[in-house]
């Protein structure tokens, strides 16, 4: 008998936020991809000191793009992170996540390192 199933990825998945954000909560996820890993790890490695350069020049080079990797952090998590049901300390929902980098800056350490885990693939979702 022949199998007519055809492979799906399952890069997009739905993971219960209830650890970080309470019971009924959730977050659409996509893992991220190899490419835009590597993508991101070289445009936010460190600068180097440069011949010749201060270390107050350096220090002040060194805070600007400390800035930048925050931005940077902030697109790729809106890139992979699709939809959530995530409220404030309020009770308000949260503004959608995806394409929203401002939204990130709104979370505390918990729920953006629940967030990362997910994207990298280190926490696979409960299977209903």
């Amino acid at each position: 008998m022949m199998n007519n199933a055809k492979p799906a990825r399952q890069r997009i998945r739905r993971h219960d936020s209830s650890k970080v954000m309470g019971h009924g909560s959730y977050v659409v996820i996509a893992a991220i991809t190899m490419g835009d890993a590597q993508r991101l790890k070289e445009q936010t490695e460190p600068p180097e000191l440069m011949e010749g350069e201060s270390e107050e020049d350096y220090k002040e080079r060194l805070a600007e793009h400390e800035k930048r990797v925050e931005k940077l952090n902030n697109i790729a998590l809106a890139d992979v992170t699709r939809e959530w049901n995530w409220v404030d300390d309020e009770g308000n929902p949260l503004p959608q996540p995806y394409q929203n980098p401002d939204v990130f800056d709104l979370l505390s350490g918990e729920e953006i390192e629940f967030i990362t885990d997910r994207m990298n693939g280190n926490v696979k979702p409960k299977k209903n």
